[in-house]
Protein backbone atom coordinates (compact mmCIF):
# COMPACT_ATOMS: atom_id res chain seq x y z
CA UNK A 1 0.00 0.00 0.00
CA UNK A 2 3.19 2.14 -0.15
CA UNK A 3 2.39 5.41 -1.92
CA UNK A 4 -1.08 4.76 -2.26
CA UNK A 5 -3.78 7.17 -1.16
CA UNK A 6 -7.00 6.56 0.75
CA UNK A 7 -10.19 8.37 1.32
CA UNK A 8 -12.01 8.19 4.45
CA UNK A 9 -15.10 7.02 4.25
CA UNK A 10 -16.78 5.73 7.53
CA UNK A 11 -15.70 5.52 11.31
CA UNK A 12 -17.99 3.78 13.98
CA UNK A 13 -17.26 2.53 17.70
CA UNK A 14 -18.14 -0.56 18.93
CA UNK A 15 -17.62 -1.47 22.75
CA UNK A 16 -14.38 1.17 22.83
CA UNK A 17 -13.05 0.09 19.51
CA UNK A 18 -12.37 2.50 17.03
CA UNK A 19 -13.04 1.21 13.24
CA UNK A 20 -11.82 3.04 10.16
CA UNK A 21 -12.78 2.29 6.64
CA UNK A 22 -10.99 3.98 3.83
CA UNK A 23 -11.70 3.83 0.17
CA UNK A 24 -8.40 3.18 -2.15
CA UNK A 25 -8.34 6.15 -4.70
CA UNK A 26 -7.75 4.89 -8.07
CA UNK A 27 -4.45 5.54 -9.71
CA UNK A 28 -5.41 8.32 -11.87
CA UNK A 29 -7.03 10.09 -8.40
CA UNK A 30 -3.46 10.18 -6.70
CA UNK A 31 -3.14 13.84 -7.55
CA UNK A 32 -4.59 13.70 -4.48
CA UNK A 33 -1.64 13.34 -2.60
CA UNK A 34 0.04 16.69 -3.30
CA UNK A 35 -2.93 17.54 -1.01
CA UNK A 36 -2.79 14.99 1.33
CA UNK A 37 0.87 16.08 1.90
CA UNK A 38 0.23 19.77 1.55
CA UNK A 39 -2.32 19.18 4.76
CA UNK A 40 -0.25 16.51 6.63
CA UNK A 41 3.12 17.98 6.45
CA UNK A 42 3.73 19.71 10.00
CA UNK A 43 1.77 16.38 11.76
CA UNK A 44 3.48 13.49 13.42
CA UNK A 45 4.23 10.81 11.27
CA UNK A 46 1.88 8.54 13.77
CA UNK A 47 -2.26 9.08 13.36
CA UNK A 48 -3.10 10.28 16.69
CA UNK A 49 -6.71 11.47 17.89
CA UNK A 50 -5.85 14.93 17.10
CA UNK A 51 -5.08 14.36 14.16
CA UNK A 52 -7.66 12.18 12.91
CA UNK A 53 -10.60 14.42 14.54
CA UNK A 54 -8.81 17.47 12.10
CA UNK A 55 -8.80 14.90 9.42
CA UNK A 56 -13.10 13.89 9.94
CA UNK A 57 -13.67 17.80 10.11
CA UNK A 58 -12.30 18.50 6.96
CA UNK A 59 -14.39 15.45 5.72
CA UNK A 60 -17.35 16.85 6.69
CA UNK A 61 -17.71 14.27 9.25
CA UNK A 62 -18.46 16.64 12.19
CA UNK A 63 -20.16 14.71 14.91
CA UNK A 64 -17.25 12.10 15.12
CA UNK A 65 -14.71 14.84 14.92
CA UNK A 66 -15.98 16.20 18.09
CA UNK A 67 -15.85 13.11 19.94
CA UNK A 68 -12.45 12.54 19.05
CA UNK A 69 -11.22 16.44 19.78
CA UNK A 70 -13.23 15.85 23.33
CA UNK A 71 -11.76 12.64 23.86
CA UNK A 72 -8.37 14.16 23.21
CA UNK A 73 -9.05 17.29 25.68
CA UNK A 74 -9.55 14.62 28.26
CA UNK A 75 -6.85 12.74 27.88
CA UNK A 76 -4.32 15.53 27.08
CA UNK A 77 -1.93 17.01 30.15
CA UNK A 78 -2.54 20.24 31.21
CA UNK A 79 1.49 21.44 30.40
CA UNK A 80 0.67 20.12 26.28
CA UNK A 81 -0.74 23.48 25.79
CA UNK A 82 -0.13 23.58 21.85
CA UNK A 83 -2.38 20.54 21.57
CA UNK A 84 -5.07 21.83 23.90
CA UNK A 85 -5.18 25.11 22.23
CA UNK A 86 -5.16 22.77 18.52
CA UNK A 87 -8.40 21.24 20.38
CA UNK A 88 -10.42 24.01 21.80
CA UNK A 89 -9.91 25.42 18.00
CA UNK A 90 -10.93 22.23 16.51
CA UNK A 91 -13.95 22.44 18.89
CA UNK A 92 -14.62 26.09 17.51
CA UNK A 93 -14.86 24.92 14.16
CA UNK A 94 -16.99 22.57 14.63
CA UNK A 95 -19.35 24.93 16.83
CA UNK A 96 -19.42 27.35 13.83
CA UNK A 97 -19.96 24.96 11.41
CA UNK A 98 -23.22 23.71 12.95
CA UNK A 99 -24.42 27.41 13.54
CA UNK A 100 -23.42 27.80 17.48
CA UNK A 101 -21.46 30.85 16.73
CA UNK A 102 -21.46 31.83 20.99
CA UNK A 103 -20.36 28.52 21.37
CA UNK A 104 -17.16 28.52 19.05
CA UNK A 105 -16.27 32.14 20.08
CA UNK A 106 -16.31 30.45 23.75
CA UNK A 107 -13.77 27.81 22.65
CA UNK A 108 -11.73 30.18 20.93
CA UNK A 109 -11.26 32.57 23.70
CA UNK A 110 -10.27 29.35 25.54
CA UNK A 111 -7.44 28.80 23.07
CA UNK A 112 -6.53 32.53 22.52
CA UNK A 113 -6.17 32.78 26.67
CA UNK A 114 -3.93 29.49 26.89
CA UNK A 115 -1.57 30.58 24.36
CA UNK A 116 -1.45 34.46 25.55
CA UNK A 117 -0.01 32.52 28.52
CA UNK A 118 2.64 30.67 26.54
CA UNK A 119 3.61 32.55 23.34
CA UNK A 120 5.07 35.95 21.98
CA UNK A 121 1.96 38.45 21.25
CA UNK A 122 3.10 38.40 17.83
CA UNK A 123 3.33 34.37 17.42
CA UNK A 124 1.31 33.08 14.35
CA UNK A 125 -0.49 30.80 16.10
CA UNK A 126 -2.23 33.47 18.07
CA UNK A 127 -2.72 35.47 14.99
CA UNK A 128 -4.90 31.99 13.66
CA UNK A 129 -7.20 32.30 16.38
CA UNK A 130 -7.64 36.12 16.08
CA UNK A 131 -8.54 34.98 12.58
CA UNK A 132 -10.88 32.97 13.16
CA UNK A 133 -12.22 35.39 15.79
CA UNK A 134 -12.88 37.65 13.38
CA UNK A 135 -14.95 35.03 11.38
CA UNK A 136 -17.71 34.18 14.31
CA UNK A 137 -18.12 38.32 15.07
CA UNK A 138 -18.80 38.89 11.22
CA UNK A 139 -21.11 35.73 11.38
CA UNK A 140 -22.94 37.51 14.19
CA UNK A 141 -22.98 40.97 12.32
CA UNK A 142 -20.57 42.51 14.70
CA UNK A 143 -18.65 43.80 11.54
CA UNK A 144 -16.49 46.28 13.82
CA UNK A 145 -15.37 43.73 16.39
CA UNK A 146 -14.57 41.29 12.88
CA UNK A 147 -12.35 43.98 11.64
CA UNK A 148 -10.45 44.78 14.56
CA UNK A 149 -9.79 40.66 15.07
CA UNK A 150 -9.08 40.53 11.38
CA UNK A 151 -6.16 42.87 11.41
CA UNK A 152 -4.45 41.92 14.63
CA UNK A 153 -4.44 38.68 12.54
CA UNK A 154 -3.35 40.28 9.26
CA UNK A 155 -0.20 42.59 11.40
CA UNK A 156 0.67 39.41 13.22
CA UNK A 157 0.79 37.34 9.73
CA UNK A 158 2.45 40.16 8.14
CA UNK A 159 5.46 40.21 9.92
CA UNK A 160 6.27 36.46 9.05
CA UNK A 161 7.53 36.08 5.48
CA UNK A 162 7.13 32.06 4.47
CA UNK A 163 4.46 29.91 3.10
CA UNK A 164 2.57 29.14 5.69
CA UNK A 165 1.71 33.00 6.43
CA UNK A 166 1.08 34.11 2.62
CA UNK A 167 -1.67 31.28 3.19
CA UNK A 168 -2.94 33.01 6.54
CA UNK A 169 -2.45 36.01 4.73
CA UNK A 170 -5.04 35.38 2.02
CA UNK A 171 -7.53 33.88 4.97
CA UNK A 172 -7.43 37.39 6.32
CA UNK A 173 -8.23 38.89 3.22
CA UNK A 174 -11.05 36.86 2.08
CA UNK A 175 -12.64 37.17 5.57
CA UNK A 176 -11.94 41.25 5.09
CA UNK A 177 -13.80 40.70 2.09
CA UNK A 178 -16.68 39.38 3.28
CA UNK A 179 -17.19 42.08 5.99
CA UNK A 180 -16.97 44.68 2.96
CA UNK A 181 -19.93 42.42 0.73
CA UNK A 182 -21.35 42.67 4.14
CA UNK A 183 -21.13 46.79 3.72
CA UNK A 184 -22.05 46.27 0.27
CA UNK A 185 -18.63 47.71 -0.83
CA UNK A 186 -18.41 45.08 -3.89
CA UNK A 187 -15.10 46.80 -5.24
CA UNK A 188 -13.01 46.59 -2.39
CA UNK A 189 -14.21 43.69 -1.40
CA UNK A 190 -13.23 42.24 -5.20
CA UNK A 191 -10.14 43.57 -4.40
CA UNK A 192 -9.24 41.89 -1.29
CA UNK A 193 -10.63 38.41 -2.99
CA UNK A 194 -8.57 38.66 -5.99
CA UNK A 195 -5.19 39.57 -3.51
CA UNK A 196 -6.26 36.59 -1.84
CA UNK A 197 -6.67 33.94 -4.80
CA UNK A 198 -3.29 35.33 -6.09
CA UNK A 199 -1.58 34.26 -2.66
CA UNK A 200 -3.54 31.23 -2.52
CA UNK A 201 -3.01 30.10 -6.76
CA UNK A 202 1.21 31.04 -5.62
CA UNK A 203 1.29 28.12 -2.65
CA UNK A 204 -1.40 25.72 -2.72
CA UNK A 205 -1.96 23.14 -4.86
CA UNK A 206 -4.35 23.29 -7.89
CA UNK A 207 -6.85 21.09 -6.25
CA UNK A 208 -6.77 23.18 -2.69
CA UNK A 209 -10.24 23.57 -1.25
CA UNK A 210 -9.07 27.27 -0.53
CA UNK A 211 -9.16 27.83 -4.35
CA UNK A 212 -12.24 26.68 -4.57
CA UNK A 213 -13.27 29.27 -1.68
CA UNK A 214 -11.94 32.11 -3.20
CA UNK A 215 -13.36 31.42 -6.77
CA UNK A 216 -17.31 30.91 -4.57
CA UNK A 217 -16.31 34.28 -3.25
CA UNK A 218 -15.82 36.19 -5.95
CA UNK A 219 -18.75 34.60 -7.70
CA UNK A 220 -20.80 35.87 -4.90
CA UNK A 221 -19.71 39.15 -5.18
CA UNK A 222 -20.24 39.40 -9.04
CA UNK A 223 -23.59 38.20 -8.07
CA UNK A 224 -24.48 41.23 -5.97
CA UNK A 225 -23.08 43.33 -8.72
CA UNK A 226 -25.59 42.08 -10.83
CA UNK A 227 -23.10 40.24 -13.37
CA UNK A 228 -24.57 36.48 -13.65
CA UNK A 229 -22.23 35.13 -16.32
CA UNK A 230 -18.66 36.55 -14.33
CA UNK A 231 -20.66 34.99 -11.13
CA UNK A 232 -21.56 31.55 -12.74
CA UNK A 233 -17.98 31.21 -14.35
CA UNK A 234 -16.42 31.35 -11.02
CA UNK A 235 -19.00 28.69 -9.09
CA UNK A 236 -18.44 26.78 -11.79
CA UNK A 237 -14.17 26.62 -11.01
CA UNK A 238 -15.03 26.53 -7.40
CA UNK A 239 -17.31 23.19 -8.70
CA UNK A 240 -14.92 21.95 -10.44
CA UNK A 241 -12.28 22.35 -7.81
CA UNK A 242 -14.16 21.08 -5.04
CA UNK A 243 -15.54 17.67 -6.44
CA UNK A 244 -11.78 17.33 -7.34
CA UNK A 245 -10.37 17.54 -3.77
CA UNK A 246 -13.41 17.46 -1.09
CA UNK A 247 -16.33 14.23 -0.72
CA UNK A 248 -18.93 14.43 -3.22
CA UNK A 249 -21.53 15.22 0.03
CA UNK A 250 -19.54 18.08 1.40
CA UNK A 251 -21.14 20.84 2.81
CA UNK A 252 -19.26 23.30 0.68
CA UNK A 253 -20.33 21.44 -2.33
CA UNK A 254 -24.12 21.80 -1.51
CA UNK A 255 -23.15 25.89 -0.68
CA UNK A 256 -22.02 25.84 -3.86
CA UNK A 257 -24.74 24.30 -5.66
CA UNK A 258 -26.77 26.95 -3.76
CA UNK A 259 -25.64 29.60 -4.69
CA UNK A 260 -26.10 28.36 -8.58
CA UNK A 261 -29.47 27.67 -8.03
CA UNK A 262 -29.76 31.58 -7.05
CA UNK A 263 -27.90 32.61 -10.51
CA UNK A 264 -29.89 30.13 -12.36
CA UNK A 265 -33.14 31.79 -10.60
CA UNK A 266 -32.56 35.35 -10.83
CA UNK A 267 -31.83 34.21 -14.95
CA UNK A 268 -35.15 32.48 -14.97
CA UNK A 269 -34.09 29.18 -15.90
CA UNK A 270 -36.05 27.65 -13.11
CA UNK A 271 -35.45 23.97 -14.06
CA UNK A 272 -32.07 24.57 -13.55
CA UNK A 273 -32.81 26.30 -10.29
CA UNK A 274 -34.56 23.42 -9.05
CA UNK A 275 -32.22 20.81 -9.75
CA UNK A 276 -29.37 22.34 -7.83
CA UNK A 277 -31.74 23.53 -5.26
CA UNK A 278 -32.37 19.97 -4.48
CA UNK A 279 -28.92 19.26 -4.92
CA UNK A 280 -27.78 21.60 -1.58
CA UNK A 281 -30.89 20.38 -0.14
CA UNK A 282 -30.38 16.55 -0.47
CA UNK A 283 -26.23 17.23 1.17
CA UNK A 284 -27.40 19.70 4.08
CA UNK A 285 -30.07 17.43 5.55
CA UNK A 286 -27.36 14.67 6.28
CA UNK A 287 -24.84 17.30 7.74
CA UNK A 288 -27.23 20.06 8.73
CA UNK A 289 -29.94 20.11 11.46
CA UNK A 290 -33.56 20.90 9.93
CA UNK A 291 -33.33 24.33 11.63
CA UNK A 292 -30.23 24.88 10.55
CA UNK A 293 -30.53 28.72 8.01
CA UNK A 294 -28.73 26.69 4.80
CA UNK A 295 -30.79 24.01 5.12
CA UNK A 296 -33.86 26.31 5.49
CA UNK A 297 -32.72 28.50 2.47
CA UNK A 298 -32.35 25.10 0.21
CA UNK A 299 -35.63 23.78 1.25
CA UNK A 300 -37.54 27.35 0.23
CA UNK A 301 -35.60 27.45 -3.21
CA UNK A 302 -36.92 23.90 -4.14
CA UNK A 303 -40.74 25.14 -3.16
CA UNK A 304 -40.39 28.74 -4.22
CA UNK A 305 -39.06 27.40 -7.99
Amino acid sequence: MAGSIFRLTEVQEVDGLWTIRLLLCKQEENDLMKLYEHMTKKKESTINLLALGTALSVSGKFDQAERFFRRTLRELSTEDYSNLAESYQGLAVLSAEKGDYEISLGWNQKALELLEQKLSPDHSDIGFIYNNIGIIYWQTDQLEKALESLEKALNIFQKVDDEDSSHRVAACYTNMALIWKRLKKYEEALNYLYAALALNEKFLPSDHSSLAESHNNIGTVYRCLGDLDLALEHYNRSLSISLRSLPSEHRNIAIIYYNMAIIYETANDLNLALSYFEKASNIFSKALPADHPQQIGSDSGVQRV
